[in-house]
């Protein structure tokens, strides 16, 4: 057993520093021009090595964002937890974390030279970036039928703003209190385009 830790230890430390290594090469050149070679020759490992670690690059930049998405998480924990309004909640989880990738040159890089696409599909498959998303979008994720919706809808508009900034950190904030937070507290437009949850309540109560 206790080898057993050893080993995954190890394999995670190895890990670790092979991302760390792909992290500088994205921030010196880019994410789409780093090549798996690259990124083995920066960490000082054979290939075979790197993919013992990482199937393929895909796997390798998914892993990627998993691990920056726990780090930004434990930010946006930091300036939440004691918010006691939900809406309040929101609009600051959303603009620390747009706030957090501007300031790390490893992550900005993702959103440089149209690869923003590249950021919003691993973002969506991101496990560690929905659940983050879900716990902060509602108290009761049971209960909320459109939380996937609101999940997708709440990456997006975060690789929007970052993608093509709205001007001043101010002027996003008061876009995402005024535009994105009531749409992520209501239940958005249905296929049928019956509107949201709350035109519903209104039709209903004509």
């Amino acid at each position: 057993m206790a080898q057993d830790w050893l080993a995954n230890r190890r394999s995670e430390i190895a890990g670790d520093a092979i991302l760390d290594a792909a992290a500088e090469l994205f921030a010196a050149r880019g994410v789409d021009s780093v090549a798996m070679s690259d990124i083995a020759q920066a960490a000082g490992c054979s290939r075979p090595t790197l993919y013992r670690y990482f199937e393929n690059r895909r796997t390798l930049l998914l892993a990627f964002v998993q691990r920056e998405t726990l780090r930004i998480a434990e930010r946006i924990r930091e300036r939440t937890s004691r918010l006691p309004e939900r809406r309040d909640r929101i609009a600051t989880a959303i603009s620390t974390a747009i706030e957090s990738v501007r300031e790390t040159p490893t992550l900005t890089a993702w959103f440089a030279g149209g690869e923003g696409a590249l950021a919003t599909e691993l973002a969506q498959s991101s496990s560690a970036m929905r659940a983050f998303a879900a716990a902060v979008l509602t108290d009761d994720p049971d209960s909320d039928a459109d939380l996937d919706l609101k999940v997708q809808w709440a990456i997006r508009v975060i690789i929007s703003l970052l993608t093509v900034p709205a001007g001043s950190p101010a002027a996003e904030h008061e876009l995402i209190t005024k535009f994105v937070v009531p749409v992520l507290l209501d239940s958005p437009v249905d296929a049928a385009g019956s509107g949201s949850g709350r035109d519903r309540q209104r039709r209903e109560h004509r």
